[in-house]
């Protein structure tokens, strides 16, 4: 165990916001004073006290890994406000060569590395640092890869309640995975928190990573942001459960959200720009196969080919959504040079679901192009139903979703707003086996 006095730099690595608490008043009877003070003297294992410089040039890989090592190894000593967990990582740009590993350990009852916190002091803004540091390096801390092509800068095995906040972590379109969580044989992962997080400019930004039948489970992800990147969010491990995603966006990303073996999740005020599809689910069953989304914007891009697919199910998987917002960015005819209207953009259906996929769309606005059901032969049908749903831009429900035998829909007090504007409440239900549309 290493003590504090030891490392003197450290217990000088007090967080950038400890001037907010110079005039606080420390006699308040009611304690709330004192707590808040506490919270803005936190201090932890900083690693420009390591060796880190944040300047855009020196490898800083060694500094970051030393800090990790060092968690839970510093007593704090009579230092209450010293966070032996805590890596506190001020504004700069941070070149990294190497994975940074995290993992699990059987020779502590915490873990090795079991509730560390890697804390920035902003998530940034990706423009400004794309092509390297540029912008204001006082304000964003931003971890940028330049190791080998297809790596992966945060390697996390089997460890629990792992929080990271305000940063910016980019690939530079050369890491396979910003950051990976693992589940070892007989060592889940679970209980990580994401706070205020960009991922920009890699194949994958967050994946619970190896193929494995133990869980990487119970997270949570708040403002958390992926631009510029194949797939924002991958799970491939059985029993993906619990997740908590609010207030997170992607932008000019394949996928936001692809849960390869089923899962679980919450999505809260979720919001898209150019995304080609928001939830994928390659397949459900008895312990993971439910998806609740409240509150989602998806926007097109402007002229894009194809619009945002909101869900691609399939297998035994119940997804909800309700105030769903799909947006008429995008389903308009491109204006020439001379002025003349090209061919209006290919309206791509925005459900798309396979066998025994159900989903239930409820209180929403949809522009677009609406589903398309692919069932199968067994006795499980494909099945979607809107309830008090308005279809507005180039969206006539009756006419716009595609079914075969083994899939059906149901239509319950919706509204279609006619190309000619007139407003046309529909109740109809096509059910599987060929029933024909019939009003209620």
């Amino acid at each position: 165990m290493i003590r504090l006095t030891q490392i003197m730099a450290v217990s000088a690595a007090v967080c950038w916001c400890t001037a907010c608490a110079v005039n606080a008043q420390e006699d308040d009877a009611s304690g709330s004073t004192a707590q808040a003070t506490a919270h803005m003297l936190l201090r932890g294992i900083n690693v420009k006290t390591l060796g880190a410089v944040g300047d855009g040039k020196h490898d800083d890989t060694a500094a970051f890994q030393k800090a990790i090592e060092m968690t839970g190894q510093v007593e704090p000593g009579d230092d209450k406000y010293f966070d032996p967990k805590a890596i506190l990582v001020p504004p700069g740009h941070y070149r990294i060569t190497a994975p940074l590993l995290i993992k699990h350990s059987r020779r502590q009852t915490q873990g090795a590395h079991r509730g560390i916190k890697v804390m920035g002091a902003s998530g940034g803004h990706h423009r400004w640092t794309q092509l390297g540091p540029h912008g204001n390096p006082d304000l964003y801390t931003e971890l940028f890869w330049d190791g080998p092509e297809k790596g992966t800068m945060f390697d996390v095995w089997g460890t629990h309640s792992m929080h990271i906040s305000n940063l910016l972590l980019n690939g530079r379109n050369k890491t396979a995975v910003l950051i990976s969580i693992n589940s070892p044989r007989g060592a889940g992962s679970a209980n990580h928190i994401l706070r205020n997080i960009e991922l920009v400019n890699s194949h994958v930004g967050f994946e619970c990573g190896n193929d494995s039948y133990i869980c990487s489970s119970d997270m949570s992800f708040y403002d958390v942001r992926w631009i510029d990147c194949n797939t924002a969010f991958r799970t491939v491990s059985d029993q993906n459960l619990n997740y908590n995603f609010v207030r997170c966006g992607a932008a000019n990303t394949g996928i936001m959200f692809d849960f390869q073996k089923g899962g679980s999740a919450v999505i809260t005020l979720p919001s898209t720009y150019s995304v080609g599809t928001f939830l994928r689910v390659g397949s459900g069953g008895i312990n993971a196969g439910t998806f609740t989304v409240n509150g989602c914007r998806l926007d097109g891009a402007r002229y894009r080919a194809e619009r945002t697919v909101v869900p691609d199910a399939k297998g035994e998987t119940n997804v909800v959504f309700s105030g769903l917002l799909t947006s008429c960015t995008g389903l308009w005819p491109k204006t020439n040079e001379d002025g003349t209207k090209g061919p209006p953009p290919e309206n791509t259906p925005m459900f798309v679901l396979g066998p025994h996929a159900n989903v239930l769309v409820q209180g929403s606005m949809i522009s677009g192009n609406v589903a398309k059901l692919t069932g199968s032969d067994d006795q499980l049908p494909t099945w979607i139903q809107f309830d008090n749903c308005r279809f507005r831009v180039r969206s006539d429900p009756r006419t716009m979703i595609e079914t075969d035998e083994a899939s059906g829909y149901e239509l319950r007090n919706c509204v279609v707003t006619t190309d000619d504007g007139q407003n046309i409440m529909v109740s109809k239900r096509k059910a599987p086996a060929q029933e024909e549309l019939t009003d209620e």
